[in-house]
């Protein structure tokens, strides 16, 4: 009776196999769980991090990252998360001095572009640890590494590819947040 809907016209009901597989769950960020192993503080921290992503509280998931590594050093997952958020808030600081009401050339010494600089510095150091640690990452985390490769290690970064990659990416975990988000991001 489950399958009546899906009778040929023949009135013969095909297998459960015939049936199209259900698709996938979507993954919330915050069900990403910290690797086997990582000491209970720093799980912690990591998943406070997590949150704050979730909750577009970028400075407040940042510090939750630095905190998760600084208590495990070995939590792959937390300089690859800790590299994205240096980046946003980079670029949110960027925005904001952009924004500003004043011409550039009226602008006074801003001590703005010297913490964008730093926040781009310490962003491709994350992510340069996070290669480091790529064995230590899952599946789904080393996707995400390569695909943000273009945007760390360029200079400039390169979107076009970072976006293509995330789009791949994407392709692969199609219900994932996290890929989606850094894939709007690259996009907007």
């Amino acid at each position: 009776a489950g399958y009546a809907r899906f009778r040929s016209s023949s009135g013969v009901v095909p297998a459960a196999s015939a049936v199209a597989a259900p698709r996938p769950s979507a993954t919330a960020i915050t069900a990403l769980p910290a690797p086997e192993g990582t000491k209970p503080e720093a799980a912690a921290a990591f998943h406070a991090g997590l949150q704050g992503l979730r909750d577009a509280a970028f400075e407040s998931a940042r510090l939750a990252f630095v905190r998760a590594e600084e208590l495990d050093p070995a939590l792959a997952p937390a300089p690859l998360r800790l590299a994205v958020m240096n980046a946003r808030i980079a670029n949110q600081q960027m925005d904001a001095r952009r924004d500003c009401a004043l011409p550039p050339a009226h602008r006074p010494v801003d001590p703005m572009q010297a913490r964008i600089a730093n926040k781009r510095r310490d962003a491709r150091r994350a992510f340069r640890t996070a290669q480091s640690q790529r064995a230590r990452l899952t599946e789904h985390d080393q996707v995400l590494l390569d695909a943000l490769v273009p945007f760390f290690q360029a200079d400039p970064p390169d979107l076009k590819l970072c976006e293509q990659r995330l789009a791949h990416a994407a392709e692969r975990f199609p219900e994932d947040a996290e890929i989606h988000y850094y894939l709007a991001f690259m996009r907007f």
